[in-house]
This record gives C-alpha cells, structure tokens and sequence, in this order.
C-alpha cells in the first residue's frame, strides 16, 4: 500500500489540496495514477491532523470528509484497498477525525502506535500491556489493549477495521546515570532509529530484557538504553490481533526494515516474522 502523508506533511498542505472540488479531484486522480504506476494495492491516507485547532474543525472536517469519500469511489473504480492512519490514542481521534466517516469509507483504520513514547523518559515503543496490576509506573499506563478496547467500545471503530503498526524503528536514549535501566528512568536525550541502525551494538555487550507484564523488550549499555521490537514481541502482537478479532498489522517503515541483512537476521526480517506468524496463526505458550 502507498501511505501518503504521515507526521512530516503538514496538515495546512492537505487542507489546501481539498478545499475545492477540482483541486480535490485533481489530487485524487494524482494518488491513483501514482499507485497504480507503481503496483501498489491501495492508498492509505496519513492525514495529521485534519483538525489542529477547534476553530478551523468544522471546514477541515468537510473537506477530510470529501476526500475520503471521492477516494472511495476511485479506490472501487481501480480495484484498490483504502486505508487510513490515525494515531492510536481514542481522545486523539475523536477530537480530530470524523470517526462514523473513517468507518464507512476506509477497508481499514491503521492505528500509528507512536504516541506511546516518552521524550525524557524511558519508554516501551509500543507496549502490549500494562505493568503489572498496582503498579505505580505509568510510563506503560497507556497501552495498545487499553486503546484499542477504548477505540472498539467507545470511540465506534468496528474492531475488524482496525490494524496495528508494526515499527521498524528503536527508541535510543541516552541515560544521566550509567546502567540505570529501569523503565520511567529519565533520561539526557532520545534519539528515533532504524533498527539495523543499532543491532551490532545490541548483540555486542548490551543486555536485553524481556518484560513478561509489557511483553516487550528492551536493553541497555553503559549510558544506551534502547526500545524495539524483537521476534518474541512481534509474535505476541500477532497472537493479540487474532484474540482481539483486529483487522491485521502494518509495518512502518517497510523500507527501514534491514532491507540489505547488515544484522544477519535476514532481509526484512520484521516483516518476515510477521508474514510467518500470520499464516501459522501463532499462539504464544
């Protein structure tokens, strides 16, 4: 699938290209040629926000409107799948999104899973679970079974629409105290990479742990402490899809997924455990 948008294009962008018909049309036709020249299967809009500010909702959401609803049309005109990302937090999405809209128009609603991060703290990327029951860290309070029940029960995404991103990125922090790697430690500085970025240094002297509660791991070095995802987690997140009844999981980014095996995992590897768990329907023990 082609994602057009995402966190680097600003919404003012996607505002201007929607704010008339023909110009909307245009843009349409735009995204269509591009994914059919391509083969891609479908288009995904990454549309954030459509409604920054609570003065300009009502225009914005007209024209979010509009826009979902001629891709429909062009989407069942070429035979393509119509996705939307939004970002995982329900009070997020019922603020800025038509919600009833995302349900009707889109195949499927990818929830991005990137809100979860903490910027002076150590955090899960993106944790499955909470801690454990009474736990007073609520660095993982927020999780993806808390949003997605919320999203299902509350905010009115019907489940089977709903797909969970995959990230293909590692949280990299720098620590204030060496070896402190408790998760909610403060920390100097976060940096956002490529996992095949940081590999070599995770399988040369770093230790990992996997958090049993989170079901997540995590792994520290010297004044290093990194977030990712692994085998074990991402099995997990398919066996939590298949539980939860959810529409399937999206890599992000496809292409910072080790395209050239500089870890020695394989190319792809992410999308690989993915793909295999899917098909054998995993169950973790």
């Amino acid at each position: 699938i082609a994602s057009f948008g995402g966190s680097v294009v600003p919404s003012e962008l996607f505002a201007f290209l929607t704010c008339d018909d023909q110009r909307r049309a245009a843009f349409v036709n735009n995204l269509v040629e591009f994914t059919l020249a391509h083969g891609f299967h479908g288009i995904d809009l990454g549309w954030l926000y459509p409604a920054p500010q609570e003065r300009v909702w009502q225009y914005t959401t007209k024209s979010y409107v509009r826009l979902l609803r001629d891709l429909r049309l062009a989407c069942d005109l070429n035979g393509l799948v119509l996705t939307v990302t939004v970002p995982s937090r329900p009070s997020v999405i019922e603020v800025n999104y038509p919600v009833e809209k995302l349900d009707k128009y889109a195949d499927y609603v990818i929830l991005s899973t990137t809100e979860f991060r903490k910027l002076r703290k150590t955090s899960f990327i993106a944790p499955l679970y909470s801690c454990s029951p009474g736990s007073s860290n609520s660095i993982v309070s927020i999780n993806l079974l808390l949003t997605i029940e919320i999203n299902c029960n509350m905010a009115g995404l019907s489940c089977g629409k709903i797909v969970i991103v995959i990230q293909t990125m590692t949280l990299t922090y720098k620590l204030y105290i060496q070896n402190e790697y408790r998760v909610g430690t403060p920390a100097l500085q976060l940096k956002i990479r490529p996992y095949y970025k940081i590999c070599r240094k995770l399988y040369s002297g770093s230790l990992e742990i996997w958090d049993s509660n989170v079901r997540s791991p995590y792994a520290f070095r010297d004044l290093s402490w990194y977030s990712y995802e692994n085998e074990k987690s991402v099995k997990e997140k398919v066996c939590f899809v298949v539980q939860q009844g959810l529409g399937g999981l999206a890599v992000f980014y496809y292409d910072e997924d080790d395209p050239i095996n500089i870890c020695g995992d394989g190319q792809y590897p992410l999308t690989a455990i993915v793909v295999a768990a899917m098909n054998s329907q995993y169950h973790p023990p």
